[in-house]
């Protein structure tokens, strides 16, 4: 497992790799997230070949201007 990102305040054109990441959430939110990684888990589990990436739309979580974008990524991409 790898993580990549983007700097808030610097254009790049491509996501650098990242030592860790920080997750500041309350509990209803990494319930959420926890939902999505698992289904996300059971995608590439049914369909590790043809399953890309996925994007995190949030159901019950405020989406602002700095909300950031979550992204799960297949490895074999």
């Amino acid at each position: 497992m790898r993580f990549f990102g983007y700097e808030r305040r610097k254009k790049q054109n491509k996501p650098i790799e990242l030592e860790e990441i920080t997750l500041r959430a309350n509990s209803k939110e990494l319930g959420e997230i926890a939902n999505f990684l698992l289904e996300c888990s059971a995608q590439i589990k049914r369909n590790k070949f043809c399953w890309d990436h996925r994007h995190f739309k949030p159901k019950k979580i405020k989406v602002g201007k700095y909300t950031p974008e979550l992204i799960v990524s297949n490895s074999l991409y």
